[in-house]
Order: C-alpha cells, then structure tokens, then sequence
C-alpha cells in the first residue's frame, strides 16, 4: 500500500503513474480513471504505443471527416501524435476555423446571393479572413473587389 501525505499533482501523477500497471481499482472498488480523469489521461497518452490496427482506424476516421479533436478523445493520444500519423501517410491536414465549422453552406450562400465578403462576416460576428478561406475550401468563384 502507497500512502502520500501532502499530496500535490506532481506527486499525483508518481501514484497514479505507479498504480496504472499494477491496479485499477481502489480499496473502495472505485476506478483511479474515474477519480483522478485528466491525471490517468494524460499517462495513457504517453506510455501506449500505436498499433497499425489504430493507426488505420485514425486514418479511415480522418477521411470520414472526424475533427482531429474528435480523434484525440477516441484514442485517447496527443493532437500533435494524431496529426503525426496522418502527414506520415501523406493526408493534408484539415485546418478549419472553429468559427466558421457548420456555417460553410450557409457562408457560401449568403455570399453567392450578393452579399459582400465584409457583410458575410458582420452577419456571424467573425472577422472576413475566415470567411474567404471558407469559400475558398467551399470552390466558391469569387468576386472582384471593390464597391458595386
């Protein structure tokens, strides 16, 4: 039996550490995952190497249009060692901004009916910059600038 007394999270993470290889549960039948979440999340993501099974699964998800978030909440892995694997197999990373995710076709709509790039923007309180690479992303033709 560990005991630590003036428990701080560096000496968290030495018992947790411990405790992931030798047991999973507590005296009191309760899981360490469940009682200490970021601190068991964070070992997992560092000591578990990939299997090619996971790294195929990552893939196929990516194609699927799974967010890179969405991916490091499944596999329980880094971003950077998710994004990793996906350029090692040759897929260009998607980099979308947050502010415009799900507001593409509509994005592309308001634009396409007249709307200026400023306006676009005014309308979902976002700067334009990300609505012209939305439109981009979206093979939007885009129009000359300048007032109309």
């Amino acid at each position: 039996m560990v005991v630590l007394s003036g428990v701080n999270y560096k000496n968290l993470l030495t018992l947790v550490d411990y405790c992931h290889n030798n047991i999973t549960q507590t005296d009191n039948g309760k899981n360490l995952a469940d009682i200490y979440p970021r601190a068991t999340k964070r070992l997992i993501r560092q000591h578990r190497p990939f299997t090619e099974s996971e790294k195929l699964a990552i893939i196929a998800d990516y194609k699927q249009s799974a967010m890179a978030k969405e991916l490091v909440e499944k596999y329980g892995r880094h971003r950077a060692n998710i994004n990793k694997i996906l350029t090692d197999h040759g897929i260009t990373l998607r980099r979308i901004n947050p502010s415009t995710r799900g507001k593409e076709a509509e994005i592309a709509r308001l634009y396409r009916s007249g709307l200026s790039i400023a306006k676009v923007a005014k309308h979902f309180g976002i700067s334009q910059t990300p609505v012209v690479k939305c439109l981009q992303r979206q093979g939007v033709e885009m129009r000359a600038a300048g007032r109309r």
